[in-house]
């Protein structure tokens, strides 16, 4: 599938690098005192950190949470006492692609975005898979 999509945008985009204009506000670099450091890169650890925090309120803190934990832990007690696990894991699956996309585009600055991003970062990938699965 990597290599059809590959091909595929090869061919609609070619094989150059395409890249993304930041906005006028995301330009320029921020003097923290004992550093300075580019805008956008603050802007993407700022990004990170927001995220991290929504997802330990929403796991620790809703009812969401609380659903979610559950049916990962024992989905036919979970199911047994009326949660609706298939609804709990489709939601938690839309979710992480929103993420997914979101980091994506804050992080477009950072990493060129290039026919063969995929095969260039396809091992880090697969490690943060296999750690973030285990």
């Amino acid at each position: 599938i990597t290599f059809c999509i590959i091909g595929i945008a090869n061919y609609l985009m070619g094989p150059t690098l395409k890249t993304i204009p930041l906005a006028a506000a995301l330009q320029g670099s921020a003097d923290l005192g004992f550093r300075t450091i580019p805008v956008h890169r603050l802007f993407a650890i700022l990004c990170g950190l927001a995220v991290a925090l929504a997802l330990w309120f929403a796991i620790e803190r809703t009812s969401f949470g609380v659903k979610l934990r559950a049916s990962v832990d024992d989905a036919a007690m979970a199911a047994a006492l009326g949660v609706r696990t298939e609804i709990i894991y489709a939601v938690s699956f839309a979710i992480a692609v929103g993420l997914a996309a979101f980091g994506g585009v804050v992080g477009a600055e950072l990493l060129p975005v290039e026919p063969y991003y995929a095969l260039r970062y396809m091992v880090t990938f697969l490690v943060v898979v296999s750690v973030g699965g285990a």
